[in-house]
């Protein structure tokens, strides 16, 4: 059985819970009521004593209940766990099964692409608090440090998992819970909640993540330039804030940050450098389930992150296709590839279905402001408040330890080659997609086949959504089927 309090036990909760401010606010006394009659709230404990449509809340040290509320009894709840990757922060929230599916929309603000390293991200609204390990969410994991708080206004506070970095919940007005849309485990996300609209897309400067998913299931989503309700921005929409196209391409440094400002870096134009490295193909151009190893390999030593992509002759040199160019193969024409990624590790680490990577040569990647190249391997050398996690064996993710915004990924596989989160980079040098630097794969989705598109509104959208944006753009797609120049 689910017991809530009304909205008008604010008062009594914020007058005796002052003791613990975390916990004011009309859901300060949320609780699951199944066989125990006692629950804890903050540090005191409280006989609950339930009469028709009244509950009782006797303090050890009254003789009378110090507290009498009429309450709504209802079993329609549904209570879904949401957790991290690495499994830390994980909590029970609860969903009113009765309602609908909330059509929630993704935020596209500077706020929530430099907290997340995400090109967009989101949150479902939730009932009352969380529970963490048994018990309400302040109560433990927050003094136990499973979790790291950071405040991105004056009344609204994310957690995430100080050891691989999700966003998990985020709270606001000491009140108003909300979980993380990528961090739920669910199996039909649909039944929960699905996409209707974009807001603040007037911060990306030109449209940003919206743009790849203009609809989802046919049905076109508004693209508020603030709120919902202000006004619908276009596909072709450029803010006149933003410099010219011709001024973008002039450039030499593209910067990316976090929101706390610790984690800093710029990323230069593609050089003859950018071409020395090997590597082999990503899940976004070869699907590695379906695939030879001996294809995955890259035999040929394409260098697949540039585009036009260049492959290496007999000689040695290096030469793009077409049209063939012998010398300076690495023209100020070039792009860095970049793309989507849907697997389960990037959902989990980063709370969002889509991870938005770009590959940078390391010899590409720099600490802003300075010649000196990002150090992930040497302690002493690496950024102070960058903090690593080991996803799986020989992958690591990088994050900032104040925020918690995603930064970067690495493989020892290939550590010359660095995937950057694209929703940290500065939107004012030439918007949140930065075409005049990365070129977009539109043909797939990195790790598709186990992101079940067909319970994911966000991933249907996605799919569906660059294949239009591809026709709109009339672009041919980065793809790896170099072959050998001579």
């Amino acid at each position: 059985m689910f017991l809530c309090l009304s909205t008008s036990d604010e008062k009594w909760a914020t007058r005796y819970l002052d003791s613990d401010a975390r916990f004011h606010g009309p859901f300060s006394l949320l609780m699951l009521l199944e066989k125990a009659n006692e629950v804890v709230i903050s540090t005191m404990t409280y006989t609950v004593v339930l009469d028709s449509d009244t509950v009782q809340y006797y303090c050890s040290s009254h003789s009378h209940p110090v507290y009498k509320s009429t309450i709504t009894m209802t079993s329609d709840i549904r209570r879904e766990k949401a957790q991290c990757h690495c499994g830390t922060a994980s909590v029970v929230v609860s969903f009113l099964s009765a309602n609908p599916p909330i059509e929630h929309f993704l935020c596209h603000c500077n706020t929530c692409r430099h907290v997340e390293g995400q090109m967009a991200f989101y949150f479902l609204p939730i009932e009352g608090p969380p529970l963490f390990g048994g018990a309400l969410f302040n109560a433990i994991a927050y003094k136990q440090g499973d979790v790291t708080s950071y405040r991105t206004s004056p009344n609204s506070v994310r957690y995430f998992c100080h050891n691989c970095s999700a966003t998990v919940l985020r709270c606001d007005n000491e009140t108003d819970w909300f979980v993380s849309g990528g961090s739920l485990c669910v199996d039909n996300k649909d039944e929960i909640a699905r996409l209707a609209y974009h807001i603040n897309v007037a911060d990306t400067l030109d449209g940003g993540m919206s743009n790849h998913i203009p609809s989802v299931d046919g049905k076109k989503l508004p693209r508020y330039a603030q709120c919902k309700g202000s006004d619908e921005l276009h596909m072709n929409w450029r803010s006149e804030n933003l410099k010219s196209v011709e001024d973008a391409k002039k450039d030499t440094r593209l910067s990316g940050y976090c929101h706390c400002g610790n984690i800093q870096f710029e990323i230069s134009r593609p050089n003859f450098l950018s071409a020395t490295p090997h590597a082999p193909y990503p899940d976004l151009l070869y699907p590695r389930a379906q695939t030879r190893l001996s294809t995955v390999r890259n035999s040929s030593d394409e260098k697949w992150w540039l585009y036009p992509p260049v492959v290496r002759n007999h000689h040695g040199n290096t030469s793009t296709r077409p049209p063939l160019v012998h010398q300076d193969s690495v023209t100020r024409g070039t792009k860095y590839v970049a793309g989507y990624c849907l697997c389960d590790i990037c959902r989990q680490s980063g709370g969002f279905e889509a991870q938005a990577w770009v590959w940078i040569p390391r010899s590409n990647l720099f600490e802003r402001g300075s010649s000196k190249h990002i150090d992930f391997v040497d302690g002493p050398k690496r950024p102070k408040h960058l903090k690593q996690y080991l996803s799986s064996p020989g992958r690591f993710r990088e994050f900032c330890d104040t925020c918690g915004a995603t930064a970067f990924w690495w493989t020892t596989s290939r550590s010359d080659i660095i995937d950057i989160s694209i929703g940290l980079l500065d939107q004012n040098v030439d918007g949140v997609r930065a075409e005049e630097w990365l070129k977009w794969y539109q043909d797939r989705l990195s790790f598709i086949e186990t992101a079940h598109e067909d319970q994911k509104s966000i991933v249907r959208g996605l799919k569906s959504g660059l294949r239009v944006y591809k026709e709109m753009k009339h672009e041919e797609t980065p793809g790896a089927q170099g072959a050998q120049i001579n």
